[in-house]
């Protein structure tokens, strides 16, 4: 008879081993997720908690740089969109922070 609930098991080897989590459902199949480490929230994918981590990190590829802004993003366009409808400046050009 298959467990009631599912079973966590940390994946090794990975960059990211501590955030991620095999798990096995009751019918034995198995599913991959990737937990915030400061909220635990999850993601189906690596690529959403990245995307997620900076709310927490601050760690931003683009920021504003202007006057008491300093909004971030992850995302030029995001950035981009910013720069346009807050601040009316109409660029393409992106502030990236290596």
């Amino acid at each position: 008879m298959p467990p009631s609930k599912p079973t966590y098991i940390p994946v090794q080897g990975s960059k990211y081993a501590n955030n991620v989590i095999r798990k096995v459902t009751p019918s034995g199949e198995e599913e991959i997720s990737f937990f915030c480490e400061y909220c635990m929230k999850t993601f189906m994918s690596l690529q959403g908690l990245m995307y997620h981590r900076p709310y927490h990190t601050g760690e931003w590829k683009y920021v504003c740089d202007q006057e008491r802004c300093g909004q971030g993003y992850m995302k030029s366009r995001d950035f981009n969109a910013h720069m346009k409808k807050k601040h009316g400046i109409d660029s393409q050009l992106s502030k990236h922070i290596p």
